[in-house]
């Protein structure tokens, strides 16, 4: 499969269109992406659309995201007890 293929079925784009943009990076950013995509063989656009496709692929595993959902659960699972240390052991 090769990596515009792949990047299309990780981010559920198959209609082939893309929108061109521009973005600012820092140098060592570029300098970075650029070592990186000439070591796999595909552009620098492609290697930010992939990782675009895998962030939001895996956007739910990130620490803050993680941090949320566990801050949201805290209560759900009350005992309605408002001070357990008095209970009797």
């Amino acid at each position: 499969m090769s990596a515009q293929i792949l990047s299309r079925s990780l981010s559920g784009n198959n209609t082939g269109f893309m929108v061109r943009t521009q973005i600012q990076l820092e140098e060592d950013q570029m300098e970075w992406l650029r070592a990186k995509a000439k070591a796999r063989g595909v552009s620098v656009s492609q290697l930010i659309r992939e990782g675009i496709a895998f962030f939001r692929a895996n956007e739910e595993r990130l620490p803050e995201e993680k941090r949320k959902r566990a801050l949201a659960a805290v209560g759900r699972f009350s005992s309605g007890l408002s001070d357990v240390s008095d209970l009797p052991r």
